[in-house]
């Protein structure tokens, strides 16, 4: 009789997976190349996967091997599932072998191999951006606000943040670190390419001249569970407390008036010259006294007001004062105007407006009409 034979092929589907590993799908392909004799299987075994036609075997899953029998010159198929795992770089081959017997009792089997190749995975990579704002406080310190943005380089790895230290602030993903303030930091995961961003405020203090940096650490792990971290900082200077400053303008209209006197209109301009707002505190005039006071007899029609001025703002003002005198003499008045900042710093500053005292009027070019006088016009000799 014609000795029975057995031909087996393997394959696996993909042949290539991505660490740390993925669920291949071998198929087993077993021909029956006896030329009259049907051969039953009696084992199917993977060196690495076991028992294939068993339906206890918890290592592989979704096998559809059985101990089948086949005709002279069939073949028979099955397919198994099974995971690959490994190092990028390496590779796994295992071997299956069929064993068969004929119906003479005569055994008969026969081997093949599949190979998958592990390639490496894309490591996960974070990088991460830290800002303040303001960059710079007055001593002895202030309010800084943080903001801190995590993005995720990966292009196919998700990454869970886990952790947000401060080494100055400590846990930023802590509703109750009492060391910050309006945090809108959270747990989250980050998609591939996208960036997280989030805030907190935090008290910044020191002396003049010096320096503050913090530096942020995100912390997360990819689905896998590996570690990745990134680090980033921010400086905030210590600065002086800008110094109030304002100059003042005053002008007179008119700028001359018929002896014995009238009244005149005096401007008053005050201007922010410092970067920190300034509150007007006095405005006093040599002559008329304090022009803030609504009571104060020696002026009318006055709307100086002890003010707030901003930074690089200004603030007019106007009164009404009576100038009198000799023709020939001058009139000359100062006003003087105070003015301090948030932190009581107090600032001066003074401008003068002359009026002249006339007998006649100054020569402008336009005649004056004649004067009226009772029972007629009043006769220019």
């Amino acid at each position: 009789a014609e000795p029975s034979e057995l031909q087996v092929a393997k394959s696996a589907n993909p042949t290539q997976v991505t660490e740390p590993g993925a669920t291949v799908t071998f198929q087993v392909k077993i021909r029956n190349s006896s030329g009259g004799q049907a051969l039953t299987l009696v084992r199917l075994e993977d060196d690495l996967y076991g028992d294939l036609a068993s339906g206890g075997n918890s290592i592989i899953s979704s096998s559809t091997c059985s101990l089948a029998t086949i005709q002279p010159g069939d073949t028979y198929q099955c397919t198994f599932d099974a995971y690959v795992a490994g190092s990028g770089g390496s590779s796994v081959t295992d071997t299956v072998t069929a064993k068969a017997k004929d119906a003479a009792g005569n055994a008969v089997q026969a081997s093949a191999e599949a190979t998958v190749d592990i390639v490496a995975g894309e490591k996960a990579s974070l990088t991460v951006e830290k800002s303040a704002n303001p960059s710079q406080v007055t001593e002895p310190g202030g309010t800084v606000t943080y903001g801190v943005k995590v993005r995720n380089n990966s292009a196919g790895v998700s990454l869970q943040l886990v952790r947000l230290e401060d080494n100055l602030y400590g846990d930023l993903l802590n509703a109750g670190n009492s060391s910050i303030s309006n945090s809108t930091c959270i747990q989250t995961t980050i998609q591939p390419g996208k960036t997280y961003q989030c805030a907190f405020d935090a008290e910044v203090a020191g002396s003049n001249g010096s320096s503050v940096t913090d530096t942020v650490t995100a912390k997360a792990k990819d689905p896998a569970g590996n570690a990745v971290q990134a680090s980033a900082d921010a400086t905030v200077t210590i600065g002086t407390k800008p110094e109030p400053g304002i100059s003042v303008k005053k002008k007179a209209n008119p700028t001359w008036v018929l002896e014995p006197g009238a009244a005149v209109t005096y401007k008053v301009g005050v201007s922010n010259t410092a970067s920190v707002p300034v509150k007007l505190t006095k405005i006093v005039d040599n002559v008329y006294g304090d022009l803030t006071d609504l009571s104060n007899p020696d002026i009318t029609n006055s709307n100086c007001q002890l003010v707030t001025i901003q930074p690089a703002d200004a603030y007019q003002c106007s009164f009404k004062g009576q100038v009198s005198g000799n023709a020939g003499s001058t009139v000359t008045d100062t006003v003087s105007v105070t003015a301090k900042d948030d932190s009581g710093h107090q600032v001066v500053a003074s401008a003068k407006a002359t009026v002249q005292i006339l007998s006649v009027p100054p020569d402008t070019g336009v005649p004056l009409p004649p004067p009226v006088i009772a029972g007629g016009l009043m006769a220019l000799g």
